[in-house]
């Protein structure tokens, strides 16, 4: 009976190096909502339209569900937008002096609608709606190495991704924090502590502590 094939194993360096990559995609994609402002509407519309679409994926993605086909569909077409240029310029690579070192900047300037991206010896010109695709396609590639470095917001409805900050975030704003946390919203949630709170101190005036330890009575 054949054995089945082992997955190879990723050494730490390798996560540490995934993860910093894929911080720098999700990064990337999520300033693409500032790249709203100033453009044609035509390509604004398309934009907007992707944020959108690109949110939902990651939303359902941190609940554990499947993106929509719809929101799929999307990433793909903005994919297939132009990449508009590309230039190589020889640099003599073949020698180590010349190399260019791995963990080199890549520049990213963006003009109108394209985004010039210069790596070294390679300069990369495409359409805008299209780099903001890569980088969501980045990450989504890199989260099988690295894992999530995203949650979903849950707030019901909201499909804002949350990332960055301290601690383990569960809300996009503060707004969404206390809507959530309203007594009406939560209130089987309050009335179930009160019950446990009540439950504890009933035991406790019997003479036994939280911890289970019996109260010494004083004769």
């Amino acid at each position: 009976m054949r054995k089945p094939k082992q997955q190879p194993r990723r050494s730490f360096r390798q996560v540490k190096i995934a993860r910093e990559r894929a911080k720098d995609a999700l990064t990337r994609f999520l300033y693409g909502m500032k790249d709203l402002l100033g453009l044609p509407d035509d390509t604004n519309s398309d934009l907007a339209d992707f944020i959108t679409s690109g949110k939902q994926i990651l939303s359902a993605i941190a609940k554990g569900d499947d993106p929509p086909e719809t929101a799929l569909a999307s990433l793909t077409a903005a994919l297939n937008r132009p990449v508009r240029g590309f230039a190589f310029h020889f640099l003599r690579i073949d020698k180590p002096r010349y190399r260019v070192s791995p963990d080199a900047p890549i520049s990213r300037e963006r003009y109108g609608t394209e985004v010039f991206i210069n790596g070294g010896p390679y300069k990369v010109r495409m359409d805008l709606v299209r780099h903001v695709a890569e980088a969501l396609r980045e990450y989504l590639q890199l989260i099988p190495i690295c894992g999530l470095i995203h949650s979903a917001c849950q707030f019901e409805g909201c499909t804002n991704v949350v990332f960055g900050g301290r601690g383990n975030k569960k809300f996009c704003s503060d707004e969404h924090r206390k809507a959530f946390w309203t007594y009406g919203r939560q209130r089987e949630y309050y009335q179930r502590k009160q019950r446990e709170t009540y439950r504890v101190r009933k035991v406790t005036k019997k003479g036994v502590k939280k911890h289970g330890r019996q109260r010494q009575r004083k004769d």
